[in-house]
Order: C-alpha cells, then sequence, then structure tokens
C-alpha cells in the first residue's frame, strides 16, 4: 500500500507518477461518528477513473474543510485489476458534558440558552468563541461590563471532552458622570431630562419614582438618547445642531464599577 498525501496544517501532495491504473475502489477508514457518505459527498476521485494526484489532493483538502476531522490522508492499495483509493481519517473529539464555573448572577440554565456548541456535537472552537461572546452579552444586558469568560477543554473517554466555561463575574456597573460638552443655549438639566441614562440617584428601593434613577447603564439606549438631544434643539428652531456619538468609558473603582457617559454638541 502506498501512502499519497496528508493533510494536517499544512498540506503537501507527492505525485508518483507510475500511478495511471484505474481506480475500481474508494474506501474510508477511521470514521467513528461520521459516516462514509458524508466523506465521499465531496471526494471527486471516481470508481472508473484513472487516479489523478491533484484531484486527490483537493479531495483531501474537501474532507479536512468539512470541520470534523483532525488528520486526512490517501493511500493506495494496488491490485492485479486496479487501484484502490483509500481516505484514512482521524476524528476530532466529539463534546461530552458542558459546564459552567464561577457564574452566580446567571444560573446554569439561563446560560444553556447561549450555547453555540452542545453536547454530542464535534468539537469547533468557533463555536466555543461564538458561545463565549454571547455569555458576556448576557452579562452585558445587566450592566456587568467587565466580566471575563474563558474555557478549558478536558478529556472523556472515547475520543470525547467536557467543555467547561470559566467565568470571572464584575460587579454591576453605574453611571458616575454624565457629562454634555458645547451646549450653550440649552441647560444641561433640560438635556438630560427624559433621557434614559441617568447618574444614580435615590435609593433602589425608590427607583419606582420618576425623578428616582438606579444609575444602571443602558447600552442599548444611547442612541435613542443622542437622537432626544437633538430633537429639543431642533424644537427650539437649532436646525445645524450636530449632536456627537456618545462616548462610554467603563472604569474598575472601589466596589462597584463605574461608567462615563458624555455627549458633545458640535
Amino acid at each position: 500500500m502506498k501512502k499519497l498525501s496528508i493533510y494536517t496544517f499544512i498540506f503537501f501532495l507527492f505525485s508518483i507518477p507510475a500511478l495511471a491504473q484505474q481506480i475500481i475502489s474508494i474506501k474510508v477508514e477511521g470514521n467513528l461518528r461520521t459516516d462514509k457518505e458524508t466523506v465521499l459527498s465531496v471526494v471527486n476521485s471516481k470508481v472508473g477513473n484513472e487516479l489523478n494526484p491533484k484531484t486527490i489532493d483537493e479531495d483531501i483538502l474537501n474532507i479536512y474543510s468539512l470541520g470534523f476531522y483532525k488528520t486526512v490522508s490517501a493511500w493506495i492499495d494496488e491490485t492485479s485489476v486496479g487501484d484502490i483509493l483509500i481516505f484514512k481519517i482521524k476524528e476530532k473529539p466529539s463534546v461530552r458534558y458542558i459546564m459552567f464555573e464561577g457564574n452566580e448572577e446567571i444560573s446554569d440554565k439561563k446560560l444553556q440558552k447561549t450555547l453555540k456548541i452542545k453536547p454530542y456535537n464535534i468539537l469547533n472552537k468557533k463555536l466555543i468563541e461564538e458561545t463565549i461572546n454571547n455569555i458576556i452579552g448576557m452579562y452585558a444586558a445587566k450592566s456587568r461590563y467587565l466580566t471575563s469568560v474563558s474555557y478549558t477543554l478536558k478529556k472523556a473517554p472515547g475520543n470525547r471532552v467536557d467543555i467547561v466555561f470559566h467565568i470571572r463575574e464584575s460587579k454591576e456597573g453605574v453611571i458616575r458622570d454624565l457629562n454634555i460638552i458645547g451646549n450653550k443655549h440649552i441647560s444641561i438639566s433640560d438635556l438630560e431630562n427624559g433621557l434614559s441614562n441617568h447618574v444614580k440617584k435615590g435609593p433602589y428601593i425608590l427607583t419606582f419614582l420618576p425623578w428616582f434613577y438606579t444609575g444602571k447603564l443602558r447600552i442599548n439606549d444611547l442612541e435613542k438618547d443622542r437622537q432626544k438631544i437633538i430633537d429639543k434643539y431642533l424644537s427650539k428652531g437649532y436646525l445645524d445642531a450636530n449632536v456627537s456619538e456618545p462616548l462610554v468609558s467603563i472604569e474598575p473603582g472601589y466596589g462597584k464599577y463605574t461608567h462615563r457617559h458624555s455627549y458633545k454638541r458640535r
């Protein structure tokens, strides 16, 4: 049996000029969770065709691009009536369990909804990164903007792995300062009135009252607040008022994280 080529991170093809026999069979070896049909669906070499090193090169790359395999190699078993083309593959591990550590503010059940990769899936690091972004987004929705998430893989029997997401929760951020710069004709208090984002005022127990504010940064409302400032200028006849995009700086403080939120009128 002759080995034609292998694809891991770098692909090399060793062409063999003497190979000109007809392919009488194509086999797949090493597949445990993926079926032969999945592999052959991207293979351009066909039974009845002559062996073509360039085509086999493309076949190996196509199989590897499926994303299920660590390595893919091609071998030839020469017989008196023709050649048997064999693709040997080594599968990536599958996911057994997914666990979370360090999460106190958000339950495992809720974090499960962020998963892009799930048990029984083939390990895919891109989906893991997408899951991390979703988890961070879920914490951001709770004003915990400095939460960080990492992960580790633990080997399990049967070519499987467990994924553990490690969550380091930040404290809830509040708006420390809200600065409006460049306003000459409308007071800051007038411009701030009606905005969704406010500096914290009063105890949380009284936040149902309109003049008490939690100070929670509402990222999704920043653009609406900018438009409200523009509308106030327009209502007073300032048609050329230009309000810049809001700038937000997040600073770790003593206790809760604080935010600086500024508007600028050019």
